[in-house]
């Protein structure tokens, strides 16, 4: 079947209200490896028979055009792009899951390698990593950021659920090899399922600092609203651990499409990992929902100390807005100073996060500001309290008191 445009592989993505990268770059709009605990299906990914791929000489034609005309011809996607808003690639799926996509992605990055451009590379493709076409270009990028993800500290645990890509140990091979070619690495580890909390913090957490890698982020398995598929039950049974009845034991509650264990939950079971993380030269990247605000770097991904060449990442959102205020009241004009774009986001946006007017993302915020217990409104992070109060004008203010970390 020939693959047919993927029109949104460039996008901003709903992440904005808590999310400093929140741009996006996927070659394809399925992924293939198989990953039993696959986020992207619970958000509407990888779900399209038909395939579809991303243009290379689409994208190439937008930079141009850029460079011709300026943002202000252009849609959202060329602001955000003049803004040089790091791209990350590979946010709904691989880069390199299979051979096509790993042919356009190397194609890619030497095309941002000329505009050197800031890009973030979220990857499992430990053998695809270390090709040498795909050396070769991450070497001709100054300024790349390679994430690499893992789930179980057991190789062969991770064979059983991540059916589709090398197992544990070779994916922290590829981050040590990248790191001693002087490549920035970063490890992500999602889901950290709490069956294996112990495993995580006295095991992998080690063997990730002795790659080289300076930065772990870390996020705790959410349970999407689609537990009936048959791919969450061969999840549920490859780990066998009743994922949903200890969930709801623990007072998980529904966010969006997926249910997530509350935050002051989730904040003390990570208790001996970030101890981990630390003690091994590491900085911890909160990667949580709730938690965002509260990881040693200002971005949980950690591109914010990789240099000037990342600083055009957006901290015009309530993570960056809570984790630089003082303890006590937080209000609106705390959103107003922050670089955010201008164009609107509509299309870009589903029809239950669309509102009537204008969609730019400092409108979007302003009325989350103002919607206090709903999914990303800042009450959502831990610590900020909302008790009913609201200013002369009507906005919301909260309350925040720092959580100790």
């Amino acid at each position: 079947m020939k693959p047919t445009p993927y029109a949104y592989g460039l996008a901003p993505t709903s992440q904005f209200y808590f999310c400093g990268v929140p741009f996006r770059l996927d070659v394809s709009s399925n992924c293939s490896l198989g990953c039993k605990y696959c986020f992207a299906v619970s958000r509407g990914g990888s779900r399209s028979e038909a395939p579809h791929t991303l243009s290379y000489e689409s994208l190439a034609r937008r930079f141009d055009r850029l460079d011709t005309l300026g943002w202000p011809e252009g849609d959202v996607r060329s602001e955000m792009l003049h803004h040089r808003v790091p791209l990350h690639f590979g946010g709904l799926s691989d880069p390199f899951e299979s051979e096509h996509a790993a042919s356009t992605t190397i194609d890619v990055l030497r095309l941002l390698a000329q505009r050197d451009y800031p890009v973030l590379i979220s990857t499992k493709q430990a053998r695809q990593l270390l090709d040498s076409r795909v050396v070769n270009a991450l070497e001709s990028l100054r300024n790349v950021v390679v994430q690499v993800s893992l789930c179980s500290p057991s190789d062969g645990m991770a064979r059983l659920i991540e059916p589709g890509v090398p197992p544990t140990s070779e994916r922290l091979d590829a981050v040590r090899q990248l790191s001693a070619l002087g490549i920035r690495s970063t490890v992500r580890l999602q889901p950290l399922i709490p069956l294996w909390l112990r495993e995580v913090s006295e095991d992998l957490m080690p063997r990730i600092g002795e790659t080289g890698c300076g930065h772990t982020i870390v996020e705790v398995l959410k349970v999407p609203v689609e537990t009936r598929g048959s791919r969450f039950r061969a999840f549920e049974s490859a780990v066998n651990w009743p994922v949903r009845d200890v969930y709801r034991s623990w007072g998980a509650t529904l966010v969006g499409r997926e249910w997530l264990i509350p935050a002051s939950r989730r904040w003390d079971l990570l208790a001996p990992v970030r101890e981990t993380v630390r003690s091994c030269g590491m900085t911890y990247g909160a990667g949580d929902y709730g938690l965002t605000h509260l990881g040693d770097t200002e971005c949980c991904c950690g591109v914010d100390r990789f240099g000037p060449a990342f600083e055009g990442w957006m901290r015009g959102n309530f993570t960056s807005i809570v984790r630089g205020s003082l303890p006590g009241p937080l209000t609106i004009d705390h959103v107003e100073p922050n670089w955010v774009p201008t164009k609107s986001i509509s299309r870009f946006l589903n029809s239950k996060g669309r509102k009537q007017g204008e969609n730019t993302i400092r409108t979007l915020l302003r009325a989350k500001w103002n919607r206090p217990g709903t999914a990303n409104a800042p009450d959502s992070l831990l610590g900020v309290t909302y008790e009913g109060d609201t200013d002369d004008d009507g906005n919301a203010l909260y309350e925040y008191r720092r959580v100790r970390k």
